[in-house]
């Protein structure tokens, strides 16, 4: 018996030297739904007066334009046209249909478009000499799921404006690099300039999870005891979740785990409850997990 105390009294002080676990980035448990594979499809110059249609693209895939000179327009059915001026990075996460075109509108025909191949991409233009606009096009495969967490939370148009923040100076070297592999036509320049592209959009994606402020689900996975609660129900959907299991999972009282969910009650739930705030946790991860595409906020700058 004596030794059984001491067991258990051992047991007690592990307990409570033990040191807290880890904290880790917010974002961290969402990395690996940012991962994407890009494609580069084409390089555009274009003078003149243009426009280039593009086809909505299967669940999954996403599309983007990256102006390096001049600028242009976009149009997506029901929305207004959003100009893109160079060193804009434009993500459509959903693929959605749309139409890229020239600023300005002008009298007369407009020049035909022609494509050239070289160095494994193509190149669309109008013209024989000097380009008023040129963009890198392609498409953007997510490596989660399609309807994981953050993909589905995303809005319908993301664009990163690099300008001249300082925090973006790695992002606007990586555009500059992009550019610079494909027009120089080097050896191997399209898997290095398909490698950068990747690292551009896992960067342009960490900016608007970091930034946005009217997403309910970021907001959720952006605080560190929530976003343990719903990484611990996608990990084990079937799991009979409690708000005592969750507050355990997120390693904080039920009371913390309340206020973190709480910004997820509807009108009318009493959020302070434990049944209302672990169905508040269960509300975020269906948002999570299902959101419909028509629901996203239509755009979003950063």
């Amino acid at each position: 018996m004596p030794q059984r105390r001491r067991d258990f009294a051992d047991r007690i002080n592990y307990r409570e030297q033990a040191s807290p676990p880890r904290a880790q980035d917010p974002l961290c448990a969402i990395a690996p739904l940012l991962r994407v594979r890009p494609e580069l499809q084409a390089v555009c110059r274009f003078a003149s007066q243009w426009d280039v249609p593009h086809d909505a693209k299967p669940a999954g895939w996403a599309q983007f334009h990256i102006v390096t000179t001049g600028n242009c327009l976009l149009e997506r059915s029901g929305g207004h046209p959003l100009r893109l001026e160079a060193g804009d990075v434009l993500l459509l996460p959903h693929g959605d249909a749309h139409v890229v075109r020239s600023s300005a509108r002008m009298c007369g025909p407009k020049s035909p478009i022609r494509i050239e191949f070289g160095n494994a991409i193509e190149t669309k233009t109008n013209t024989e000499g000097k380009a008023a606009t040129e963009l890198i096009c392609g498409r953007l495969h997510f490596e989660a799921a399609t309807d994981s967490l953050v993909i589905a939370t995303l809005p319908d148009v993301i664009v990163l404006r690099l300008g001249k923040e300082p925090l973006l100076d790695r992002m606007r070297m990586l555009v500059r690099a992009i550019h610079d592999e494909l027009k120089g036509g080097r050896l191997g320049a399209l898997a290095v300039a398909t490698d950068l592209a990747s690292a551009l959009f896992v960067q342009m994606l960490r900016v608007h999870c970091e930034r946005v402020s009217d997403a309910g689900t970021l907001r959720l996975l952006s605080s560190l005891p929530s976003a343990r609660a719903v990484s611990a129900m996608l990990r084990a959907p079937g799991h009979d979740w409690t708000l005592d299991a969750l507050a355990a999972e997120a390693h904080v009282s039920r009371a913390s785990l309340v206020r973190s969910a709480s910004r997820f009650a509807r009108p009318g739930d009493n959020s302070a409850s434990g049944t209302n705030a672990s169905i508040c946790c269960a509300r975020a991860c269906s948002a999570c997990a299902s959101v419909p595409q028509g629901s996203t906020p239509s755009s979003r700058r950063i």
